[in-house]
């Protein structure tokens, strides 16, 4: 995950990878800037580029090729990434058995719980999304915590949220916040990510209502052992 255009140029041209996934709008370069950088390098003009925004980039005429994909939202980053990784890539999944770390019976006490993902960020609703889905946990997911609290008072059977804590306009612990004054939700599980990690981040996210804490960028394994935890029978 790189925070910036030229960043993602860097890394792509550092070391081989298998596709490319911008937000759209970049902080330092605009779509049609990074299109025409892939499109002068040999070595990334067939790469796949999923431009991830709520509009269609199109390349402009003088950007010559470039393998150029959009997506608008998780569903249609799934579809585009299904069409563009290697088959080899996709079967390296695990298929529900254990967790990446070998601890036995995953499967049993993961499968069927319901986890809400809460954050601002397609890419890491998708990574969660599809890390949680090998467990074949039941995930659904909210782009900000007003539209948390909508799809939690909608759905009054969630087992757990994770929730990030660095969102624009309501942030995660407001949203947490918000949350712990529903009655009923009161003791529902909140896991609250971080890409911070300072010091006091902890406490200040436990005071605002989090059962627990991890920081991001989320180790896989950490996760997974963090929800054995709480859904251990």
């Amino acid at each position: 995950v790189k925070g910036s255009g030229v960043e993602a140029l860097a890394a792509v041209r550092e070391s081989p990878v298998d596709c490319v996934i911008v937000r759209n709008p970049l902080p330092d370069m605009g779509a049609q800037k990074l299109i025409q950088e892939f499109a002068r390098d040999d070595a990334l003009r067939e790469l796949p580029l999923i431009m991830l925004g709520r509009r269609p980039v199109r390349r402009s005429n003088g950007a010559g090729p470039v393998n150029l994909r959009n997506a608008g939202s998780l569903e249609e980053l799934r579809g585009e990434l299904d069409a563009v990784l290697r088959p080899a890539a996709l079967a390296q999944a695990p298929a529900g058995g254990s967790a990446p770390d070998g601890g036995p019976g995953d499967a049993e006490v993961l499968a069927g719980k319901r986890v809400l993902v809460v954050d601002d960020d397609l890419r890491n609703i998708f990574a969660l999304t599809s890390l949680l889905e090998r467990y074949k946990m039941d995930v659904r997911y909210a782009e900000n915590g007003k539209a948390a609290i909508e799809t939690l008072k909608a759905s009054p059977d969630m087992d757990i949220v994770l929730m990030d804590v660095m969102m624009p306009e309501m942030d995660g612990y407001d949203t947490m916040r918000a949350i712990r004054s529903i009655d009923r939700l009161r003791r529902l599980p909140i896991v609250a990510l971080t890409a911070r990690a300072m010091r006091g981040d902890r406490e200040k996210c436990m005071e605002a209502g989090a059962s627990d804490y991890i920081p991001k960028p989320v180790v896989p394994e950490q996760l997974l052992a963090l929800l054995r935890v709480w859904f251990k029978p």
